[in-house]
C-alpha cells in the first residue's frame, strides 16, 4: 500500500504543470562539471522502466519522468520516453535516485505494479565524465544505482524489497 501512495504522489507531481525545479549546478558555480543521464529499459509502448536523478543535495531537479509526462501530454496509448541529461559539480554530493515503471495512462499507475525504488547515494563525480542512473525493476526486488561511462558502479545500490 505504501508504494501505491508513493505512485499517487508521483502522478500528482507530474500533473502539476507548473512545477518549479532547481538547477543541478548552483548559480555562479565556475568549477568543473560531470553529467548524469536518466535512462530507461523495458519499453513496451505503453510503459517503460525509468531510472532517474530527482535531487542533488536536496534540490529537486527536472527528470525524465516529468519530461516524458510533459512531452506525451494528449497522447492516449503510446508513450515515448524523453531522457534528461544534466551537469553536476565535481564535488561529493548527495544524489536522490529512483527507478519505477512509467505508465502512459495515469490510471495504470494506480492498478499496475510500479516497482518503485528510491534513495540517496553519495559519490564524487570526475570532471567531464558521463554517469547514468540505471537499475533493475522486478516484482519482488528493485534496485537502482549510478554507473560511469565504462559501466562501473560508482554509488551504493539502493534496494527495495517489494512484498
Amino acid at each position: 500500500m505504501k508504494f501505491k501512495s508513493i505512485a499517487i504522489s508521483i502522478i500528482l507531481l507530474n500533473l502539476a504543470g507548473c512545477m518549479s525545479f532547481q538547477a543541478s549546478v548552483p548559480e555562479g558555480y565556475s568549477g568543473t562539471t560531470a553529467s548524469v543521464n536518466d535512462t530507461y529499459t523495458h519499453y513496451t509502448g505503453s510503459q517503460a522502466h525509468l531510472f532517474v536523478l530527482t535531487q542533488v543535495d536536496e534540490n529537486v531537479i527536472e527528470n525524465a519522468s516529468y519530461r516524458t509526462r510533459l512531452q506525451n501530454m494528449g497522447r492516449k496509448e503510446i508513450i515515448t520516453p524523453y531522457m534528461v541529461n544534466r551537469a553536476v559539480t565535481t564535488e561529493e554530493q548527495e544524489f536522490t535516485i529512483a527507478g519505477f515503471v512509467q505508465f502512459m495512462q495515469d490510471g495504470q499507475t494506480l492498478v499496475g505494479e510500479n516497482m518503485l525504488v528510491s534513495g540517496n547515494v553519495s559519490f564524487d563525480p570526475i570532471a567531464n565524465e558521463t554517469y547514468s542512473v540505471t537499475g533493475e525493476l522486478s516484482k519482488y526486488n528493485s534496485t537502482v544505482w549510478v554507473e560511469d561511462s565504462k559501466g562501473n558502479i560508482v554509488s551504493d545500490k539502493v534496494v527495495a524489497k517489494i512484498y
